[in-house]
């Protein structure tokens, strides 16, 4: 079994224990009536599309339009509910779970003193959809910190929108991956200032590599290599995230994130694995990011 496939939370093999678990519900008597079994039952076929879905286009050259139609035709939900506004949260982006409407959050972190608020859908370039400007446009109107934001950017057109609705800074990953020329076309235009690039790290025996669609395609390219080759194409800020950290909840990787910010002059953030206040004091002190 290749290595990514042993320590990696690949949809299909995180799908099938999912299933296998909730299953476990009925039988311990988690479940009190036919109505507490319904959200189980919509999620179980949720579930079994993923499996389907994730197997077809990794090994069966399933298009992206064709994992769509086989979502909207066989589960209760549509492409909206995919990505429809709430706040989600998950482990090494895998299992996620809502927490509410990101609106409602935003303006909370924002009564509690946050200084800049970002926004990524997590499934915009997986479904190729951009779902974000009437929502980025909305929250402009209540949160007046910077709002950064991120997924679905893949023109320059995309990037324009997302300033018109009320955005200070675009985030861009997988676009950039596929086309480094498209994040020195956005600097030169926006101004690098406001071009932030987020590198989703992955660390598969002690070697890291980067990752695009949220995790979901690993890219052979070494992290702090691509962290300098996108400072050097136009990227004014730089989001490093550690998905074997995230959501865990048990600190960053800071031999990573040092790393990345001795090898780079454009301001970096870390992301992935903040638990506690002295997580956040170590990551400062210990490798300067921003």
């Amino acid at each position: 079994v290749p290595s990514f496939r042993k320590y990696q939370g690949i949809t299909a093999f995180v799908e099938g224990w999912g299933l296998y678990s909730e299953e476990l519900g009925e039988f311990m008597g988690i479940y009190d009536d036919p109505y507490d079994k319904f959200g189980q039952l919509t999620y179980d076929m949720w579930r079994a599309i993923r499996l389907v879905v994730d197997t077809g286009m990794h090994y069966k050259n399933m298009t992206r339009d064709e994992a769509i139609n086989i979502f909207v035709e066989n589960s209760a939900k549509s492409i909206l509910d995919i990505n429809n506004g709430l706040l989600i949260k998950g482990i090494n982006f895998e299992g996620l779970r809502v927490l509410g409407n990101a609106k409602d959050f935003a303006k909370l972190y924002y009564s509690q003193g946050a200084d800049e608020i970002c926004y990524q859908d997590s499934v915009a370039t997986l479904y190729g959809t951009n779902n974000l400007i009437k929502f980025v446009s909305e929250s402009a109107k209540n949160v007046f910190v910077p709002l950064s934001v991120g997924g679905g950017i893949r023109s320059i057109n995309d990037a324009s929108s997302m300033f018109k609705a009320g955005a200070d800074k675009i985030i861009i990953n997988s676009a950039a991956i596929d086309d480094i020329k498209l994040l020195k076309k956005a600097s030169k235009i926006f101004g690098s200032s406001n071009i932030t690039v987020i590198i989703q790290a992955i660390k598969i025996n002690n070697k890291y590599f980067i990752s695009k669609s949220n995790g979901r395609d690993l890219v052979k390219t070494d992290p702090i290599q691509w962290a300098q080759k996108v400072e050097e194409n136009g990227a004014g800020e730089i989001i490093i995230t550690s998905v074997n950290h995230e959501g865990l909840k048990k600190g960053f990787d800071l031999p990573l994130t040092k790393k990345i910010v001795e090898k780079v002059s454009s301001p970096v953030i870390a992301h992935g694995g903040a638990g506690n206040a002295k997580h956040i004091y170590d990551v400062i002190k210990h490798t300067n990011v921003s």
